[in-house]
């Protein structure tokens, strides 16, 4: 038993090849219970609605493109006026506010970022280990993240690599020794606390 289609373009092609076999098979399918011209007028009216839908759509794209040139026109206008005011009034808040607008903001210092979470062991092969962590959610923007490692059950980190992604490869692991693993999240501000720690022999 055939599956029927879900997508539309198939439906058609499948309306079609029913219409086109009913019309040249009446001997084999002389009664259906939806004649081929039926069938058809249904079918046409189906392409003239997607007709109507596609022309609405590319109306929408073009008013959607003329609006969007239109706001970039507006917030031109609207920073040349602003970036006049702060100038004029050299950036005084109270002034600015007649505006809707306020002065310049002062820099927030960096934060360390918190530590990061669900530190774990992906993948690994002979003489190499995969992990993936989530980045931290609290504090300032990792810059990098450190995978750190020892012995098992040192109580001395050594960094075994840098990362600048969530997931790294660490290379040239001695194999059949176990060792503890960590990562430690770093910006300018300072380092994180250690994540969660896994130990693993390859």
């Amino acid at each position: 038993m055939g599956k029927f289609p879900e997508r539309q373009i198939d439906i058609v092609e499948l309306a079609e090849s029913i219409y086109q076999g009913l019309q040249a098979n009446p001997g084999v399918y002389p009664n259906p219970p939806v004649p081929p011209g039926n069938l058809m007028t249904a079918l046409l009216e189906l392409i003239q609605a997607n007709d109507e839908v596609v022309a609405v759509q590319a109306e929408a794209e073009q008013k959607t493109q003329t609006k969007n040139e239109k706001l970039a026109v507006l917030i031109g206008l609207m920073k040349n006026d602003l970036m006049y005011a702060e100038n004029t009034v050299n950036f005084d808040d109270d002034l600015l506010k007649l505006l809707g607008w306020s002065g310049r903001a002062e820099p927030k210092p960096l934060k360390k970022p918190h530590q990061c979470d669900n530190f774990s062991a992906t993948a690994e092969g002979s003489d190499w280990i995969e992990f993936a962590w989530d980045a931290p959610i609290k504090g300032g923007k990792p810059a990098m993240y450190k995978i750190m490692h020892r012995d098992y059950g040192s109580p001395k980190w050594k960094v075994a690599d840098n990362a600048y992604e969530t997931t790294f490869r660490l290379e040239g692991v001695e194999a059949g020794k176990k060792m503890d693993y960590c990562v430690v999240a770093s910006n300018k501000a300072g380092q994180s606390g250690e994540s969660n720690i896994i130990t693993a022999v390859l």
